[in-house]
């Protein structure tokens, strides 16, 4: 569900797993539970213990370093590998998703390669499946919108869905993205600063 207040239950914590958590937080969660990370690192490597996507948007494209952790900046987005991050910094008008104006952005993480679809006037399009937190699913096929046309409930949060980023043909740099492959509206870096990030923990 998406909402607060914010709580993940793991697989691994021998219980039904559940998720009661917006964007970011389950981002966070996620960090915390799968490199152990405290609040006094997050803080150092993201400027807070529950970054915003403003500030993971900063902590990704300045590459931020503590201790032995860190956050790369993928230029290439057809570099990006499954478990990379993509941050959304809401900048100026884009009504990609509803929360636009309410929130200062959205993070995902991959959960796939990106695939090429085609060439377009605006530059080379490509799909990737995501898990995400929202309240605005991803498209017909995301799997919160399955489990609405199943039981014919609204689900919210924790899922998995397709987002169509737009990529320049060239270098592979990403000019903006389309909240769902069928989505008429695309948020260019003037309107959504985006940015593809890994996150890595060196052996020292």
């Amino acid at each position: 569900m998406y909402g607060t207040p914010q709580a993940v239950t793991w697989p691994a914590d021998g219980v039904t797993p559940s998720a009661v958590v917006t964007c970011t937080p389950f981002v966070t969660q996620n960090l915390r539970y799968s490199y152990g990370i405290n609040g006094t690192t997050l803080k150092g490597l993201a400027g807070s213990t529950s970054p915003t996507p403003t500030q993971y948007y900063a902590a990704i494209y300045n590459e931020n370093v503590k201790d032995n952790l860190k956050f790369t900046r993928i230029d290439d987005g057809r570099q990006a590998k499954v478990g990379d991050y993509f941050v959304m910094r809401y900048d100026n008008v884009c009504t990609s998703a509803s929360s636009v104006g309410k929130d200062d952005g959205h993070m995902v993480a991959f959960n796939s390669t990106l695939t090429f679809v085609k060439n377009s006037d605006i530059g080379a399009l490509y799909d990737v499946e995501i898990i995400d937190s929202t309240s605005a699913y991803h498209g017909s096929l995301d799997t919160r919108n399955v489990k609405k046309e199943a039981n014919g409930t609204v689900d919210t949060g924790v899922g998995i869905g397709i987002m169509r980023l737009v990529l320049d043909p060239n270098n592979g740099s990403v000019l903006g993205y389309k909240w769902s492959q069928k989505a008429t509206v695309t948020c260019f870096q003037n309107q959504s600063a985006s940015a593809i990030g890994r996150f890595t923990k060196s052996l020292i």
